[in-house]
């Protein structure tokens, strides 16, 4: 089943390192990670694009939303290397994202940190005209 790790929701913004961070309360394996739209926006062109969206930019079908550890070291989408990406089955206004089963799961302890990151604001590149914010709910599915 998947279990819910934030106690409050998570907000992460489209520029300023104003990245999402919760942390895993159980020890075990990260096969999946979940997200699930609570409310707010990101945009990365003002400009063209004043209604920002969930998860994305300015292509529906292109997801800029990445989940990284401490490190900044991208987990999902794995093997990712903060680049834009698809997911089948959504788009940038979804109401959730599930992402693909790790193999090999993460090993985590409790207390093991994540961060939620707006793809430029990771990269600190082309930021300028970014804005917004999205907050969700994050669940995680263990083995």
């Amino acid at each position: 089943p998947w279990l819910q790790v934030n106690p409050n929701r998570v907000c992460f913004g489209a520029k300023d390192d104003s990245y999402g961070a919760f942390a895993v309360p159980y020890d075990g394996n990260v096969v999946s990670l979940r997200l699930v739209y609570i409310s707010g926006f990101v945009s990365c062109q003002y400009h063209t694009m004043p209604q920002g969206s969930h998860w994305g930019c300015a292509k529906e079908s292109q997801l800029t939303t990445l989940v990284t550890n401490e490190r900044n070291e991208v987990i999902f989408p794995r093997y990712n290397d903060r680049k834009i990406y698809s997911l089948a089955g959504y788009n940038y206004n979804s109401p959730e994202l599930i992402f693909k089963l790790l193999s090999p799961p993460l090993k985590v302890f409790s207390g093991y940190k994540f961060r939620i990151w707006y793809r430029q604001d990771l990269l600190n590149s082309s930021e300028g005209n970014n804005y917004g914010q999205t907050c969700a709910d994050v669940y995680v599915l263990m083995n």
